[in-house]
């Protein structure tokens, strides 16, 4: 079972080196997903689980100075809104990706996911649960051919905040699910439902060649690099 989510996390890996690869139009889940510093020329491709909080932290203060005000939970709504891709057209979008610096810091991908296990269905209060671990969750639920109806509405945290969303009264989300579980549905689930903490590295890459591509072993490195 671990050979095989192995194989899926994996697969593709020759897309997610600095191989030379010709560099494609910017689709839309990077115009969703990619981050732009247009002062100092730099285009960064955000995966989970891989560093992303702190690359985003650093890009922002890179551009504004620094902002001790800006915790854990806020910086991913605040990157985006101020360094996405989303601003510009499509066309907007590719030319400044083509003109720029483009990095992207991957990670072993076991380590990853026992990474996401622990942080999203381990490492939480009671009654603090995250929006994603929910998701984790209904996904198990699904992939083990159950059905999720949300007929009432429970609190989870999201963007560092409690907030009220839809959730199934016959789910025990508090109960959370095991590293197997999740194993099994991430086998039997398409890579573009997955939660993006969990889902493969390569579907955020799609095989561009990053100018720059590090590891989260060697961040300090990357970033003096891409600096």
């Amino acid at each position: 079972m671990i050979g095989g989510v192995l194989k899926k996390l994996v697969r593709g890996g020759k897309a997610e080196t600095p191989a030379a690869v010709e560099r494609a139009p910017v689709e839309r889940p990077f115009r969703m997903l990619w981050l732009a510093d247009e002062r100092h020329g730099v285009v960064y491709c955000p995966i989970p689980k891989c560093a992303c909080s702190t690359i985003k932290y650093w890009l922002v203060t890179s551009a504004e100075g620094a902002r001790p005000d800006l915790a854990r939970g806020v910086i991913h709504p605040y990157a985006r809104e101020r360094l996405s891709l989303e601003r510009f057209s499509e066309e907007e979008a590719s030319a400044l990706v083509e003109r720029s610096l483009s990095f992207v810091v991957l990670r072993d991908p076991m380590a990853r996911l026992v990474s996401a296990f622990a942080s999203k269905l381990c490492q939480h209060e009671p009654g603090m649960m995250e929006i994603h671990a929910k998701a984790i969750v209904e996904a198990c639920v699904r992939a083990e051919g159950g059905e999720v109806e949300h007929d009432t509405t429970m609190t989870f945290w999201t963007g560092g905040r409690a907030k009220e969303v839809p959730a199934s009264s016959r789910i025990d989300y508090g109960a959370g699910v095991s590293l197997r579980r999740v194993v099994s549905m991430l086998e039997a689930t398409p890579d573009r439902e997955i939660d993006p903490h969990f889902r493969p590295q390569r579907w955020f890459t799609k095989g561009f060649g990053f100018d720059i591509v590090g590891t989260l072993e060697t961040l300090g490195e990357t970033l003096a690099e891409v600096a």
